[in-house]
């Protein structure tokens, strides 16, 4: 599945924001073997391929290099690039989302305890963040329709259901928070853990859209649904397309490090001639 036009390089997308990798910067000594990634300059300067990006960047020799000469190719470093990398920038784009329900219940956590215990010059403040917060999430995932309608009644409920609600509120936070921070390092396991949380709460969203069909309510099913196919189909969750196995087998297919460690691009560049031939 490709995530972003053919003709866009995710790569270069990403080594602009996260700097190159270029491992012939880091060393004192290129030989002619080295030729794949470095091509030194007369003018004190050199040109170093972007094992990422696969783009050649000229570079000052460096001051203090880490190593006489580059590692063997097994040693050199393995940025992730091609189908890896575009299953990043998704699964980030997914820690984003959940990063902001995680803020949005931790609102709605704060508000109920300042409306339910705190001081009465605040409950008009926590009504309105209150609302806000019962807005979003109903917009956001229509399977919140229970934390929804108690911040709706809010006003009305007594000190037990308040609790009930603040506990369900500061679940759903946890929940999130934990989502979007191990989904953003990359655990598998935490994707494992947003699939399990969305399927669990389609029966509340096909729930929630019965009783009141919105467009923020259909978008944020669309969006859940998205996610839960991504995950499942694209990473190969729980068996699907033959498992975890059959995906580590094509990642490693996707990206042949041998073959791009010992050989440079087609446009391989060359170091400049004398501006004076003989």
């Amino acid at each position: 599945m490709r995530v972003v036009p053919q003709h866009w390089r995710v790569e270069a997308l990403w080594c602009s924001t996260s700097g190159h990798v270029t491992p012939a910067d880091q060393v004192a000594t290129l030989r002619p073997q080295d030729g794949s990634l470095g091509i030194n300059h007369k003018d004190d300067s050199r040109l170093c391929r972007c094992l990422r990006c696969d783009d050649w960047i000229n570079l000052s020799n460096p001051t203090e290099p880490e190593s006489e000469f580059l590692p063997e190719p097994d040693d050199l470093p393995t940025p992730e690039r091609g189908k890896a990398l575009e299953e990043i920038v998704v699964i980030r784009g997914i820690a984003v989302i959940r990063g902001l329900h995680c803020i949005f219940f931790s609102l709605a956590v704060i508000a109920i305890i300042i409306f339910e215990w705190g001081l009465p010059g605040l409950r008009d403040e926590a009504q309105s963040l209150v609302e806000s917060a019962g807005a979003i999430a109903d917009g956001s995932r229509p399977g919140n329709s229970l934390l929804v309608s108690g911040l709706e009644k809010i006003s009305s409920l007594d000190a037990g259901e308040a609790l009930k609600l603040l506990a369900l509120a500061l679940g759903y936070a946890i929940l999130e928070g934990i989502e979007a921070v191990y989904l953003w390092r990359g655990k598998r396991w935490a994707e494992y853990l947003t699939v399990i949380a969305v399927a669990a709460l389609l029966p509340l969203t096909v729930h929630a859209l019965i009783e009141k069909v919105t467009v923020f309510r259909i978008l944020g099913l669309a969006i859940e649904l998205a996610i839960l196919i991504y995950l499942v189909w694209t990473k190969r969750l729980f068996g699907a397309r033959g498992g975890t196995s059959a995906y580590e087998r094509e990642m490693a297919a996707d990206t042949n490090w041998e073959q791009l460690h010992r050989v440079a691009p087609i446009q391989r560049p060359t170091a400049p001639e004398s501006d004076h031939p003989d």
